[in-house]
């Protein structure tokens, strides 16, 4: 159990380690992604509460 725990913290500092030193331009376009993820969540769960209050 305790090296099943081991392994998989390894295996995810390894892919952090892997995320961090590739492509700076594939890292920043990977945030932008997520940015207009988070930002297009963000606008349709507003527009469902404006859309819910105002009926």
């Amino acid at each position: 159990m305790d090296s099943a725990v081991l392994a998989s913290q390894v295996v995810h500092k390894d892919a952090t380690a892997a995320f961090w030193t590739s492509n700076s331009s594939v890292r920043v376009r990977r945030l932008a992604v997520f940015i207009k993820l988070q930002y297009w969540r963000i606008v349709v769960h507003l527009s469902s509460t404006v859309s819910v209050g105002s009926v």
